[in-house]
């Protein structure tokens, strides 16, 4: 039986999905990339969408039946992790925040771990673990950092890769990849700043921008910024990250 592998989903208006949907604009949508269900498909799991609890995310026992019901969780990339999550109020060159989302995903972190269920975070599923672990974000790269480095594809294709990352021996990511230096695609213009507290950093970008963490304390919870689940079908090397995460998942359930 493939584990089951909870997905995050963001909300999305209905106002925004564009003219083709007029007719369905009153409505509000929760909604994840395909391609992050493609890659738990492909990497041996069973993908289970989030549904957008929302505000009731504060009812405890509705969201540890959510968890109870699956085997991991994946967290998706999606709008900026809200400054407040790690006690800034500073929000120059903060893109779009949506607080109930990181309070909803804040709580699955939460309980995951008290459950001993493994995670994976991907880009801004990175930095919000690392916002809950007490770490904090560099807000924008470009204001804050200096860097001749791109982070951020724009029109270029989206599996393009865009800058090389050094994995560190001894980790989650040096034992998936067998070249310990990769080219991953890029699509964020915030980052990790201090590393939140029991992680370990695993993966550096050439300007020293942290690129993947796990921690220290709880088994197969780690971390990415860049996208796999964007670059595997034209870098089949990058799906190793769905099946090693969902491998363990099953070492641990069987």
């Amino acid at each position: 039986m493939r584990p089951r592998i909870l997905v995050s989903s963001f909300l999305r208006k209905g106002h925004k999905l564009g003219k083709h949907f007029d007719l369905l604009s009153t409505f509000d949508y929760g909604m994840v990339s395909q391609n992050y269900v493609n890659g738990v498909l492909k990497g041996g799991g069973l993908p289970i969408v989030s549904p957008q609890i929302r505000e009731d995310y504060t009812d405890n026992e509705l969201m540890e039946e959510l968890i109870d019901t699956v085997d991991g969780i994946v967290l998706t990339g999606g709008a900026d992790v809200d400054p407040e999550n790690y006690q800034e109020y500073a929000y120059k060159n903060v893109k779009f925040v949506d607080p109930v989302r990181d309070k909803q995903e804040l709580k699955l972190i939460e309980l995951a771990l008290s459950k001993n269920k493994p995670i994976l975070g991907i880009c801004r599923g990175l930095q919000l673990m690392n916002a809950y672990f007490g770490g904090t974000l560099y807000r924008d790269i470009e204001e804050e950092l200096e860097t001749e480095w791109r982070h951020f594809a724009g029109d270029l294709p989206k599996y393009k890769k865009l800058h090389t990352v050094s994995i560190k021996e001894n980790s989650i990511l040096s034992n998936i990849f067998k070249d310990k230096t990769i080219g991953v695609n890029s699509f964020h213009h915030q980052a990790v700043d201090k590393l939140g507290k029991g992680l370990k950093a695993t993966a550096f970008s050439p300007d020293g921008i942290l690129e993947g963490f796990e921690s220290k304390k709880h088994e197969n919870v780690w971390a990415v910024q860049w996208h796999p689940e964007i670059m595997f079908k034209h870098h089949p090397e990058q799906l190793a990250i769905f099946t090693d995460f969902i491998n363990r998942i099953k070492n641990k359930i069987n």
